[in-house]
């Protein structure tokens, strides 16, 4: 029995149904669902130039925009985790009243692990990055 070959024909129609898909219907719902958030993480990555990390001439721009992209991000993550303490602590207030409906201590459950969850990766990322910027290091390793 031979190995079935894909026909490239049909691989090309499923990208092109795959890309008119999510430029019309599923990037504006992302966009409203994570509130523009990736947007602005692609400008703020196309400010720091990865484009030119390869060649040596503008090396200490780079690395000065790479230092500044990682000073917001462990910034941007600091604030992140104040308000996901903020939002366990509201949640685990919430959980102290009694006779709430099934739904109320489901959502309020839900909110609590996404909390905790987004505590600990954000702490983790300051932590590994917050590492990096007060090291010298080559910046070339963190790509």
């Amino acid at each position: 029995m031979q190995p079935r070959t894909k026909d490239p024909a049909e691989s090309d129609a499923k990208f092109d149904m795959w890309r008119i898909m999510w430029g019309g219907i599923l990037r504006p719902i992302v966009f409203v669902l994570l509130l523009g958030v990736p947007g602005n993480y692609k400008r703020r990555l196309g400010r720091a130039d990865w484009i030119q990390w390869a060649s040596s001439k503008r090396w200490t721009d780079q690395q000065q925009a790479m230092d500044g992209f990682l000073r917001s991000m462990i910034s941007e993550w600091n604030l992140m985790i104040l308000l996901s303490t903020l939002i366990l602590s509201t949640s685990v207030g919430f959980l102290a009243i009694n006779d709430l409906p099934t739904i109320a201590e489901t959502t309020i459950l839900i909110s609590l692990v996404f909390s905790l969850a987004s505590i600990v990766l954000d702490a983790a990322f300051v932590w590994r990055y917050q590492r990096q910027l007060t090291n010298n290091f080559d910046m070339r390793s963190v790509m």
